[in-house]
């Protein structure tokens, strides 16, 4: 989805690999560019 991926590069939202909680700043903006 290009909208939900537009606001995960711009926000940083992101799933904490590791706690498997979803929050603001988790996710790496690398992984919404692969």
């Amino acid at each position: 989805c290009v909208l939900q991926w537009r606001y995960h590069a711009g926000n940083n939202w992101g799933r904490n690999t590791q706690t498997g909680e979803a929050c603001l700043g988790c996710g790496l903006q690398e992984e919404f560019y692969k």
